[in-house]
């Protein structure tokens, strides 16, 4: 009889639970390795951006750094006439590095929650202005190209005539030149990029210019040499003479920016040195008539250190004709222009600029010609690209060292000064005190409180959490009549804080003129940073300049505007005012003859610049990482 076999025969395969059950295990596994080399990977990528951004960020901040303390110029204005020690201009548009975060709309993000993300705050001040002339250090020199005619004309023997075409661009070498850094954004058919419609443009790039300082290519006539052509570019194709291009006054937009063209005839004073600056890596200047305007016919001098010390001899600096554009109320042009300024092509399009009701009275009309320096500067054609030293520029901030400027304390969340809660401890290192100077976004809540500021003891009573703890601190110029800067409408204790702590060197702010108004200071004025019309004013550009008495020993009348207020250049000589700070008699009963009252012109700001500060920050367009490095120098004047 045969019995069952008592064996378990041995299962040969997975029942279906067990199989979706290993499924999930393996799936999940597989998301977990997904993660981990994404993980990896996007680590990978952004420490690439970072080593990638940090070197172009060094490489650029420090050669600014050497730069800057290679610097000329004197950094106590006016300089002397005749100091022959070059110049230094910084301009602070109306952007603050505060800007985007004050002035534009917090949103909700629905990933993590945060409800006051502010997508433009990766922006910064991106619209200042520097220049400067320097000396290379040593047995270096500074290094640019020409046309071949220009050299030619001052050395045949060395460059013998007809050797090679004059246009053709050959290297020079100099010992000193004038150095300029902007900021300019990326256009495409002369408009602004700008695709989300922000108002902010969506690129934006670091500009650096060198422009040899070789006044000996000049002829006997203290001339350049007016040979060959040199190749014209948009928006014409045909060659002109080394002369500049020229702007049509009917066609000026109501920002005040001339529209640049080529060919047409115009006064001497329309031309600017446009076309020259794409071919020609020289420090120029057009020759002035016996008028004061600017010689007809496309004459150019080369520089000195001398020449530049004058606003007017420099890179794009331009005067506006009277009854031009935004001068189009004062004068005409054949009997004034405007003082030299910078050639800015207006502000950058963002609404807050000018609609924003919480602005300093008059602010919305003072600002409205300040911002970007005019594209017509960049280097184009073959050149494209040549003076771009940093792309994907979210801020270049340049702020100078205001010894007066207020740095206000709070006692923070704790309710106490410091840790002991006395007067001697706020800011005390490691409390939760907070710090505020002019460039902090919460100085306009601090500056409109409900009581000023209190300087003595702490009252733990005072309904003013803030205290004034010290003096000193980098701001951005005119920092109190920024348009979109820190300090903005403020009344009652406010203003009372605002005449107590603000009247600084360089806020712009002089308490000493009357309330209602502009308050700026007379130097300003005196400059030609600004020329008053009716309902508001033409220009206005605040910049330290280390200027030059020249101006009172030149034989040109620059006096006070016609409608009351800024210095304008008249054409006429001979008026028996010109040069009044220099004529050895005492004019309009001052502390003695020839004194500064009687002078016709002024350094926009009197103070010495004791130190400057820059911040360059830039994009990873692939990681959306930021990163930044700031630059500080110090003048020992």
């Amino acid at each position: 009889m045969f019995l069952p076999s008592r064996r378990r025969h041995g299962r040969s395969a997975f029942t279906l639970i067990e199989m979706l059950i290993a499924m999930a295990v393996t799936l999940l596994m597989m998301a977990a390795l997904g993660r981990m080399f994404q993980s990896i990977g996007r680590g990978m990528q952004d420490s690439r951006a970072n080593v990638e951004m940090s070197a172009k960020l060094r490489s650029v901040t420090f050669r600014l750094k050497e730069e800057l303390s290679l610097a000329t110029a004197n950094m106590q204005p006016p300089l002397a006439s005749g100091d022959g020690s070059g110049y230094f201009v910084y301009h602070d548009g109306p952007m603050t590095d505060a800007t985007t975060m004050m002035l534009t709309g917090g949103i909700a993000l629905v990933d993590d929650q945060v409800i006051d993300y502010r997508s433009t705050s990766k922006f910064g001040d991106f619209d200042d202005y520097i220049a400067f002339t320097a000396v290379a250090p040593g047995s270096e020199y500074f290094t640019g190209v020409v046309p071949y005619g220009v050299v030619s004309g001052a050395y045949p023997g060395r460059y013998p005539a007809g050797a090679m075409a004059a246009s053709a661009l050959v290297p020079i070498e100099s010992k000193y030149a004038e150095i300029i850094y902007w900021v300019q954004p990326v256009m495409e058919a002369g408009v602004v990029v700008d695709r989300n419609s922000d108002g902010l443009p969506d690129l934006m790039n670091l500009h650096r210019r060198v422009l040899l300082i070789r006044p000996d290519l000049n002829n006997a006539a203290g001339l350049l040499p007016v040979v060959g052509t040199v190749p014209g570019t948009s928006p014409s194709p045909v060659n002109t003479m080394m002369v500049m291009r020229r702007y049509d006054g009917s066609t000026i937009a109501s920002t005040g920016a001339p529209q640049y063209y080529y060919g047409e005839t115009y006064p001497g004073n329309y031309d600017q040195q446009l076309e020259i600056y794409q071919d020609c890596d020289l420090s120029i200047r057009r020759p002035l008539q016996a008028n004061g305007l600017p010689a007809a016919g496309g004459q150019v001098a080369a520089n000195s250190l001398s020449d530049l010390a004058m606003p007017h001899n420099r890179f794009a600096h331009v005067r506006i004709p009277g009854g031009t554009g935004v001068m189009s109320s004062i004068g005409t042009a054949t009997t004034m222009t405007s003082m030299p300024i910078l050639d800015l092509a207006g502000p950058a399009s963002i609404p807050y600029l000018t609609n924003n009701a919480a602005l300093l009275s008059g602010r919305t009309t003072i600002e409205t010609t300040s911002g970007f320096l005019s594209a017509a500067y960049s280097l184009r054609g073959s050149r494209a690209g040549e003076d771009v030293v940093l792309s994907n520029l979210t801020a270049f901030d340049v702020k100078i060292f205001d010894p007066e400027a207020p740095v206000l304390i709070h006692s923070g969340p704790d309710g106490i000064p410091g840790y002991s809660n006395t007067a001697a401890s706020y800011g005390e290192l490691g409390s939760d005190d907070v710090v505020l100077t002019p460039s902090d976004p919460g100085f306009f809540t601090a500056i409109r409180g409900t009581s000023p500021a209190a300087s003595g003891a702490f009252s733990a009573t005072s309904p003013w959490s803030f205290v004034l703890g010290s003096n000193g601190a980098f701001v951005d110029l005119d920092y109190v009549y920024k348009a979109a800067g820190t300090v903005q409408a403020s009344s009652g204790a406010g203003t009372a804080n605002l005449n107590a702590y603000c009247d600084s060197h360089f806020s712009n702010y002089d308490t000493s003129r009357p309330g209602s108004g502009w308050r700026f200071p007379d130097s300003l004025g005196k400059s030609g940073a600004y020329v008053q019309r009716s309902g508001g004013l033409t220009f206005y550009q605040p910049r330290f300049d280390t200027w030059a008495q020249n101006y009172e020993f030149d034989g040109f009348n620059q006096e006070v505007s016609p409608t009351g207020e800024g210095t304008i250049w008249s054409t006429n000589s001979t008026m028996a005012n010109t040069d009044t700070g220099n004529d050895g008699l005492d004019v309009g009963g001052g502390i003695g003859i020839d004194d500064e009252g009687e002078r016709e012109t002024s350094a926009p700001y009197v103070s010495p610049m004791r130190a400057i500060q820059i911040k360059i920050r830039i994009e990873d367009q692939s990681t959306r990482l930021l990163r930044e490095l700031m630059v500080t120098q110090e003048y020992v004047n």
